[in-house]
């Protein structure tokens, strides 16, 4: 297991002068295209080889996608001609399509504010149900929030470790800070040492009392490479926290190619877990160069659809809402 490394780490500072905003995003895109290096050799590699992450270099678009169908089950056997990919509403050619067959980092991210602290055992079977494929290449790390969030268990490739760290005593009670600690998730798994990265966060509550803004957040996670699931308990309908908290983590789950499952009691959290669980380790790596190639650094957003027209009604395309083009 890694060193535990402080909280302090995981979270920024909200109030930063506009030049270092612009240096930090500048810098997490570099961090992230240097990742991709040499993804245009990539793309001819079978499936079993690894796959880098999102992004653009060197005009290649590496978009990853699942697909299910109704009961939120898996599509596999799908060809490059199954999908049709449009950049900004323009159709692109898509170049090759294969499985995404590489170890993952799963950072799991659990709100115990509210209602969810007496969910404990049910949630320690859920987390179980979404690390039971782990290989001996795949990791797992546990951050737990409420009013701010913390690090129970880094990244460790003994996924029973992580597991048995939902077994609190007294966990913090009082105030959803979401924002805060979808941000130290993000921030965590820049330690991640596998390619496919996913963030799980699993919540009842909405959004009451973060320090940082959800625009900073969203402009962090389209640049992260991290796919956000989200798991979220249905309590007031109209509630107006628990409404924001939910459009927030669709918004970062559409935009970063996950999903978000909405559930209505503390005894499915198992099965959505497990849904989820199918859903990382169940994807197709879509590549193509844009018609189009932009250099303005600057959000493109990228829609995948199943074609035929006629079929898609049958199945759900989770796919990465876009990227950050080089400049």
């Amino acid at each position: 297991m890694r060193t535990r490394s402080p909280m302090r780490d995981l979270v920024p500072r909200r109030h930063r002068e506009g030049n270092e905003m612009e240096l930090r995003r500048k810098v997490c895109l570099l961090a992230t295209l240097s990742v991709l290096s040499g993804v245009a050799t990539a793309q001819d590699q079978p499936s079993g080889g690894r796959v880098p992450t999102f992004g653009a270099v060197s005009e290649l678009v590496v978009i990853p996608v699942s697909v299910t169908d109704r009961r939120d089950h898996t599509i596999l056997g799908l060809r490059s001609e199954d999908f049709a990919l449009t950049e900004g509403g323009v159709p692109q050619q898509i170049q090759s399509v294969s499985r995404w067959d590489v170890p993952a980092s799963i950072c799991v991210v659990f709100d115990v504010s509210g209602s969810m602290t007496r969910l404990a055992r049910t949630a320690q079977a859920a987390v179980r149900n979404l690390l039971k494929d782990s290989g001996p290449e795949d990791e797992a790390c546990l951050i737990r929030f409420a009013a701010k969030p913390e690090l129970l268990a880094d990244f460790s490739h003994d996924t029973n470790t992580v597991v048995n760290k939902l077994l609190w005593d007294r966990p913090p009670r009082g105030a959803t800070a979401l924002t805060d600690a979808v941000l130290a998730g993000l921030a965590q798994m820049r330690r991640a040492a596998n390619t496919r990265r996913a963030l799980v966060v699993i919540t009842d509550g909405g959004e009451n009392s973060s320090r940082h803004l959800f625009s900073e957040l969203l402009s962090v996670a389209r640049e992260s490479g991290v796919q956000i699931f989200g798991v979220g308990l249905r309590g007031n309908l109209l509630d107006k926290e628990e409404q924001r908290g939910r459009l927030q983590l669709r918004q970062l789950a559409d935009d970063t190619g996950g999903n978000l499952l909405i559930i209505d009691s503390g005894g499915d959290f198992p099965r959505a877990l497990a849904t989820v669980n199918e859903l990382i380790r169940n994807q197709y790596v879509l590549t193509y160069r844009p018609a189009n190639a932009p250099h303005d650094g600057k959000w493109h957003p990228v829609r995948v659809r199943i074609q035929p027209p006629s079929k898609a009604s049958l199945y759900r395309v989770n796919a990465r809402g876009g990227f950050y083009a080089t400049k």
